[in-house]
């Protein structure tokens, strides 16, 4: 017997959510099966950098834009028959394309679609992504809240599993710190679903009480930057609130570790991967009841749930903001129960790996 033949395609690699959940689990699939991936895009190079040089040579890389990639596409669904997949997964819109076609003409393979957000960001997305849907033998998604987005949007044929997408484990216990700087953090796509600029405002509010409260925004701009920058700009914000940019996985740990609080006031959320590793680090996390957030955090136990839907229910959350801040004990016991609510936790490797085992029906063999 040999090992089964898995394909998993995606989008260029960068740091969002479904790239690092990718990365997190390349070496137990290189382990697990005859594996193979195809990156359709330009990736950061130093996220390559930290895989193993026998994982890498698995990497086929079409480093092109889009209009090009089109191009190229017969070239890649050529790969793609040559490698006869036993198992083929497809990650974010674009790497649906290239599946669906093979799938269309080879109905023996076993498709797989991971969806990691619960709307649709435009019409490519929706276009593709609900095709894919529909040629899939298995659905995996980010959250219960996007299983519901997908069950409600398309006709299925298969049964949706939830994946966990935990890629790191929880950090030892954290102290609250006393100091009298109030360092809150943001780490995600500038894009408006997350709500940024409501973010600046809290911390203008709170500079207004009389509270040093700071702000560090990390992420690529996805089309908000501009507005975040002019609600930084109006409230006078500009030297307490600022843009580093990206960082890597392997430096998560380290940069949180700069932060008591973090805060992310979006519209709508799959799973939040950035607010789980922000709770595992002993943040205490100042989120909107979106997605799977109000899943995993009690309010006030673990975390605290912010209202945004409007002003009074706005000003009575930004008075919560600033008690719990104030209460150094609070926040200690806050930041420590949301830490240990992810200890023991599945990853999303091992659960992606035990899922495709049941997916295809028998362990590791080919039929």
């Amino acid at each position: 017997m040999r090992k089964q033949k898995l394909l998993y395609i995606i989008h260029g690699i960068r740091t969002g959510g479904a790239e690092v959940a990718f990365l997190s689990a390349l070496v137990e699939l290189e382990e697990t099966y005859d594996f193979k991936a195809i990156v359709l895009g330009k990736s950061n190079e130093r996220l390559l950098d930290v895989i193993p040089n026998r994982v890498k040579s698995k990497l086929e890389r079409y480093e092109y834009t889009l209009p090009v990639l089109c191009l190229h596409l017969p070239a890649i669904l050529r790969s793609i028959r040559q490698f006869s997949p036993d198992i083929m997964l497809s990650s974010l819109w674009r790497s649906a394309v290239p599946a669906i076609l093979y799938k269309r003409f080879n109905s023996t393979v076993r498709y797989g679609v991971i969806i990691h957000s619960s709307r649709f960001f435009h019409t490519a997305d929706w276009f593709f992504t609900t095709r894919a849907v529909r040629y899939a033998d298995a659905i995996y998604v980010d959250s219960d809240a996007t299983k519901q987005f997908v069950h409600k949007r398309v006709d299925i044929k298969c049964e949706i599993q939830v994946l966990s997408f935990i890629t790191s484990k929880a950090t030892d216990k954290i102290e609250a710190s006393s100091q009298s700087e109030i360092r809150f953090c943001f780490v995600g796509r500038l894009h408006n679903v997350k709500n940024v600029p409501r973010a600046v405002e809290v911390i203008g509010w709170l500079r207004r009480q009389g509270i040093d409260a700071r702000f560090d925004i990390y992420g690529r701009d996805d089309g908000d930057w501009a507005f975040i920058k002019k609600a930084i700009q109006m409230r006078r914000l500009d030297n307490y609130v600022n843009w580093k940019g990206e960082f890597f996985p392997e430096e998560r740990s380290s940069v949180l570790s700069n932060y008591d609080f973090y805060i992310q006031l979006s519209s709508h959320e799959g799973r939040a991967m950035a607010v789980i590793e922000a709770m595992q680090h002993g943040l205490v996390c100042f989120v909107t009841p979106v997605g799977d957030i109000p899943v995993y955090i009690n309010h006030m136990e673990n975390g605290v749930l912010i209202d945004i839907k409007d002003e009074t229910h706005w000003k009575a959350s930004l008075r919560l903001i600033r008690n719990v801040i104030s209460d150094v004990e609070l926040r200690r016991q806050i930041a420590e129960s949301g830490r240990r609510y992810f200890a023991g936790k599945s990853n999303f490797s091992g659960d992606l790996i035990d899922a495709l085992h049941e997916f295809s029906g028998y362990y590791n063999t080919v039929r």
